[in-house]
């Protein structure tokens, strides 16, 4: 990942969060992104990048994802879609036991990551499937230079990279009558094509979804708000502070 200078602040700000929050025993192995690393709150990651580090600071300590909006709700269905190497599903599975958590993730060594970090985390309640969300039944991802955790859809960004085919599915098998209480999705520029996936009447399902959007090359935040309000949601979209690109959307049913 090339750091953005203007970032800089903010890259030493969550690398004194880390410290803090780290084991003392896990702090090297963090800095030489060998072996897992162990947090004070009990969890524990294999990493394999500076963006994955970034990724468990901003999910479990920033809350990027409003995770902590569910507390006192009794959430029954949580959905991770993007799950990377399971920072988000992991935090939602060990924070909410009795609910269950199904996590997406396609790319093959980012898959068996989530994996190695489920069996050590042991969450039982917590499912996970090596497929890509969508319309399609496959699709080609790139292995960019970031991380593993950061495939995109082919013909997004640049060209470079490693092309890597992966099934698809849609939610609907998936997913059981009743409500959705939560739909977190991290795709890499693909979360209109997820969006567009789910059947009408799974959408009326869910209470409140958690997106980050990807406005390069194609303008995603305006297309999924208004999707989201055509379902009768309440959006909300949040750019990023330091790249215009990317943001987050949080979307939730009125009666909220």
């Amino acid at each position: 990942m090339r750091p953005r200078i203007s970032k800089l602040p903010y890259y030493a700000r969550s690398a004194a969060v880390l410290l803090l929050q780290l084991r003392r025993g896990s702090r090297l192995r963090a800095l030489a992104l060998r072996g897992p690393i162990s947090f004070r709150n009990g969890l524990s990651f294999e990493v394999s990048s500076f963006l994955d580090l970034l990724i468990l600071k901003e999910t479990i300590y920033d809350d990027v994802y409003r995770l902590s909006d569910l507390e006192g709700e009794g959430p029954k269905l949580i959905i991770d879609v993007g799950a990377g190497i399971g920072s988000f599903s992991i935090l939602a599975a060990s924070k909410f036991p009795r609910a269950t958590v199904l996590a997406f993730e396609p790319y093959p060594p980012t898959f068996a990551l989530l994996q190695a970090n489920v069996t050590r985390n042991e969450v039982p309640n917590l499912e996970i499937h090596p497929l890509a969300v969508g319309t399609q039944e496959s699709y080609s991802l790139r292995r960019t230079t970031q991380s593993a955790t950061a495939s995109a859809w082919a013909g997004s960004g640049s060209n470079r990279g490693e092309i890597v085919p992966v099934r698809g599915s849609s939610l609907d098998p998936f997913v059981p009558a009743g409500e959705v209480d939560l739909l977190k999705i991290d795709v890499e520029g693909g979360e209109i094509d997820v969006l567009e996936s789910l059947a009408t009447s799974l959408s009326r399902r869910v209470k409140r979804l958690a997106i980050e959007y990807h406005d390069h090359p194609v303008e995603s935040s305006s297309t999924v708000a208004r999707m989201l309000r055509g379902w009768g949601l309440v959006v909300t979209v949040t750019p990023d502070r330091y790249n215009p690109d990317i943001g987050y959307i949080d979307a939730r049913s009125s009666s909220l």
